[in-house]
């Protein structure tokens, strides 16, 4: 774990205080904490698809950071409503309120487009190795009509046999008969 937590930090480098991320296990899911933020991802992600989550989640202004020690309410949208992935988080009295995402939207949306990328890549590798074994079928091609194109030789070739040997029979024949 301490491994993909030093590569990940590694691959990071460029935000600022991710030296200060940390890494646990929780619920099943690899939970990283950085800068007041925490970001999960299944506990079978990548190391590519935790960066994307981490980068999405800390370039996001969905995702409120709220001060320790906040208490937070139960949701204040009814479930019917749309926006009801989206409740709303009760600050002290002094502040207001705001919304925080609790979907992940952001790291699911560039989860699916590595997904597609991905996708995309096998299937191009897959069309050029079709492709490659097409071109060697053209190349068998070529060389069976190039062997077509000898036969005319042949053929003329094996005339002139046929009609020397033709003609030195005549000339046999001809040559006894006197």
């Amino acid at each position: 774990m301490s491994a993909i937590l030093a590569s990940l930090k590694a691959r990071l480098a460029d935000i600022p205080g991710i030296e200060s991320m940390s890494m646990q296990l929780l619920a099943g899911r690899q939970s990283y904490s950085i800068g007041g933020k925490v970001v999960s991802v299944d506990a079978t992600a990548t190391e590519d698809e935790a960066e994307a989550a981490i980068r999405a989640a800390l370039g996001s202004l969905a995702v409120a950071q709220m001060p320790a020690g906040t208490p937070v309410a139960a949701p204040a949208v009814p479930a019917s409503s749309s926006s009801a992935l989206l409740p709303q988080v009760n600050m002290t009295a002094n502040q207001e309120s705001t919304t925080m995402s609790i979907t992940g939207a952001g790291g699911a949306g560039l989860s699916l487009k590595a997904m597609i990328q991905k996708r995309k890549a096998k299937i191009q590798a897959d069309i050029d190795s079709h492709m490659k074994a097409i071109e060697a079928e053209f190349d068998v091609q070529d060389q069976v009509v190039a062997g077509l194109g000898a036969l005319p030789g042949k053929i003329k070739s094996e005339t002139s046999d046929l009609a020397a040997s033709i003609g030195q029979f005549a000339n046999d024949i001809l040559g006894e008969s006197k």
